[in-house]
């Protein structure tokens, strides 16, 4: 599997084969299996802030399973199709990760290399996947929670086993 960390690279270059409108946000990626092969998932989402209620309403859009050996072979997926659960995971009920002070950026991009620790099996995956599910679960808001677990389920079913 390509590192997660190039493959969004590539895909936040001009001339990418996945495009999203420019102020929608791509998820953090994960692992899922369908069709019988595994790839890179991603959806895109849109949030805005609602003046006359003071909240933000989050809208996914588009999911995208991503060959993670050639970009070019993906399969588009309308959010609209998803089932949801309610289910909840002691992955996202974690308290505090310390990273107050750091950025949403910062957060992303830190998730994406962890990321591809996980998915290389490298160092100390108990400790790498805590670091993970604190800052995941400070970083993902709870609107978008349902849509990680539905589209990686066995995913977060393992990195939860691990803690």
């Amino acid at each position: 599997m390509g590192s997660v960390v190039k493959i969004l690279e590539k895909l936040n270059e001009a001339g990418s084969p996945i495009e999203i409108m420019d102020n929608a946000s791509f998820s953090v990626p994960f692992i899922s299996e369908q069709n019988g092969r595994m790839y890179l998932v991603l959806f895109s989402f849109t949030s805005q802030f609602s003046f006359s209620d003071m909240s933000e309403k989050t809208t996914v859009d588009k999911v995208f399973y991503i060959n993670p050996n050639d970009i070019s072979e993906y399969i588009v997926k309308d959010a609209q199709d998803i089932q949801l659960t309610d289910e909840r995971l002691t992955l996202f009920s974690r308290n505090s990760d310390g990273s107050e002070g750091i950025s949403s950026a910062e957060k992303y991009n830190r998730l994406v290399e962890l990321t591809d620790e996980i998915i290389a099996n490298s160092g100390d995956l108990k400790r790498i996947v805590s670091e993970y599910a604190d800052i995941f679960s400070n970083y993902v808001s709870a609107e978008l929670v349902p849509y990680y677990l539905a589209l990686g389920h066995d995913y977060f079913l393992w990195l939860n086993s691990l803690i």
